[in-house]
């Protein structure tokens, strides 16, 4: 994680900031033996107008989101930066919206201006990014690889053994070998033995993989156990209905 210590990205690249992002906080409340969970987001967008002299960002009023799914859902739709903030525990009633916000804000400012920094430079030197080319970060592969899933099951389901199918698997494959060397860390290969199964659970069987990996990626390593073990039930559920 040596490029993403100021802020925690968890989709999007933390060296080409979009100047669009969502940040969360994820919020916890234990009420007897059970826990529940909320999700608080906010949206600020950059002004590529500023750059180089003052930036300035729009931020939008934060919502309660119903799950983290639905977050991350709609970072990928939008093509936006999804950025993880905190974690609270929070009292089960009289939740004070704003004075929550009121005593966050200081550490949200904080990313807010870290997140400007490094989209300046990545606005400045975009010219000269483009015409010499970098190497992929480790959280943009690990969200290439979510996308290729999706393009490979398509194309799995629907023309099973075109070339179109081979190549998406082959570049996942790349992919996979990059991110787990020198060590390995994401077990893609175990996602790909399900994806043309024509079984819909699949496609939260992906997005479970997908969640594991950017915890794992940000070192959230008890939330990855957990979609580990939630990922183990899946599979050997849907194991159980494949034809023999």
């Amino acid at each position: 994680m040596k490029d993403n210590k100021d802020i925690l990205f968890e989709y999007g690249d933390p060296n080409k900031p979009r100047g669009n992002a969502l940040a969360y906080w994820r919020l916890l409340t234990d009420a007897e033996s059970e826990s529940f969970q909320r999700i608080i987001a906010t949206n600020f967008v950059i002004s590529p107008l500023f750059i180089g002299h003052q930036g300035i960002a729009a931020t939008f009023p934060p919502q309660v989101i119903e799950t983290y799914d639905r977050l991350l859902d709609i970072a990928r739709k939008a093509e936006i930066d999804l950025i993880f903030v905190d974690e609270l525990k929070i009292p089960l009633d009289d939740f004070d919206f704003d004075n929550f916000f009121k005593t966050q804000f200081a550490r949200f400012n904080k990313i807010v201006a870290a997140y400007l920094k490094r989209y300046a430079v990545a606005f400045e030197n975009l010219p000269e990014h483009e015409a010499v080319g970098t190497e992929n970060s480790e959280l943009e592969n690990i969200n290439n690889i979510d996308r290729l899933t999706q393009e490979a099951r398509q194309s799995l389901l629907a023309h099973p053994g075109t070339a179109q199918a081979q190549n998406a698997l082959l570049r996942i494959r790349k992919i996979a070998a990059t991110l787990n060397s020198p060590s390995y860390k994401y077990d893609v290969e175990d996602l790909l033995e399900f994806l043309n199964c024509p079984d819909e659970r699949v496609e939260e069987l992906s997005r479970l993989y997908h969640r594991k990996f950017i915890a794992i990626y940000t070192e959230r390593y008890e939330d990855a156990e957990k979609l580990k073990r939630a990922i183990r039930h899946l599979s050997r559920s849907i194991s159980l209905e494949l034809p023999s």
